[in-house]
């Protein structure tokens, strides 16, 4: 590189050098390849600039928005992922015993309850009610 900058080529490109500046800068440029390579890059990429970009097809905010919400994951409560992974794991083995207690607790509930239900279905016959209604006869005892 020579003692020049480029920087200065640019602030020139953009018409921002006082005038005997850049006149100076102006007969650099014509006799410096490197200078007028970087003037060049400049010119080209503001042209390229200048061009407008492409149009947005239509309903393409629409259709891309409808896209993220069909694919979009489960949330996640934000607890969770505060945990350290030991803890939950532990916290899922935790909740996995209490579901096994659970049903195991259910089992024996659910085998009570028929009892109870036979025993209801037993003493509701029309003897049981004729019993009942004999004189003397006393509930609760």
């Amino acid at each position: 590189m020579s003692d020049h900058t480029h920087p200065r080529i640019e602030v020139f490109h953009d018409g921002e050098l006082p005038a005997g500046e850049a006149a100076r800068a102006e007969a650099h440029v014509s006799s410096c390849a490197e200078c007028q390579r970087a003037l060049a890059a400049i010119r080209t990429l503001d042209a390229a600039l200048v061009e407008p970009t492409a149009t947005v097809p239509p309903r393409f905010s629409t259709t891309t928005r409808a896209l993220a919400l069909r694919r979009r994951l489960p949330e996640v409560p934000l607890w969770w992922l505060a945990l350290p992974a030991p803890w939950r794991a532990g916290f899922a083995a935790l909740l996995l015993l209490a579901a096994i207690a659970g049903v195991r607790l259910g089992e024996t509930v659910m085998a009570e309850r028929s009892n109870a239900a036979e025993l209801a279905a037993a003493l509701d016959t029309p003897v049981t009610d004729a019993m009942l209604a004999l004189p003397g006869a006393e509930v609760g005892r």
